[in-house]
């Protein structure tokens, strides 16, 4: 779930694109994660960055879910099934996905957690940008947005 939820906020990705996030799509490159979300909503790839902030280390999470993958696995989707201890040979769903953002504050004990889903990632990923001063285009950018009105939302 941590892997899932640094994508989403860093890219303010969609379900349908976590889903079909292909492991060439994740490329190391330095200190950072380059990804390209080729299979969109909008039909229009998208590539964002990952990398380390004073708090946290993404990168190494990262680098931690990649060789918890079997190395037999012949399914090229990024995201796995991980349970009793190792990732399976399956991949994840996509309802999966949209409920993450609720198990999320489930576990942090957050109020109304039942109201999160599959699309808080986004939400909070376009806050974010919002409030470290980001403008409308930028923010466009980030999200996949065509209209100001979205953006804005």
């Amino acid at each position: 779930m941590k892997v899932v939820a640094i994508f989403g906020l860093f890219g303010a990705c969609r379900r349908i694109e976590f889903y079909n996030l292909r492991v060439s799509d994740v490329q190391e490159e330095g200190a950072v994660f380059v990804v390209n979300l080729k299979d969109t909503k909008t039909h229009r790839p998208r590539t964002f960055t990952i990398l380390n902030d004073d708090s946290m280390n993404y990168t190494e999470l990262i680098k931690k879910y990649i060789n918890l993958r079997p190395k037999h696995v012949k399914i090229e989707k990024f995201f796995l099934f991980y349970g009793a201890g190792k990732c399976t040979c399956n991949p994840i769903g996509i309802n999966t996905f949209g409920q993450i953002p609720r198990k999320i504050a489930k576990y942090l004990n957050l109020p109304n957690a039942d109201q999160f889903t599959g699309h808080s990632f986004r939400r909070t990923s376009a806050t974010i940008l919002a409030d470290s001063g980001a403008d409308i285009r930028t923010l466009k950018r980030h999200g996949d947005w065509k209209s100001d009105a979205v953006a804005e939302g």
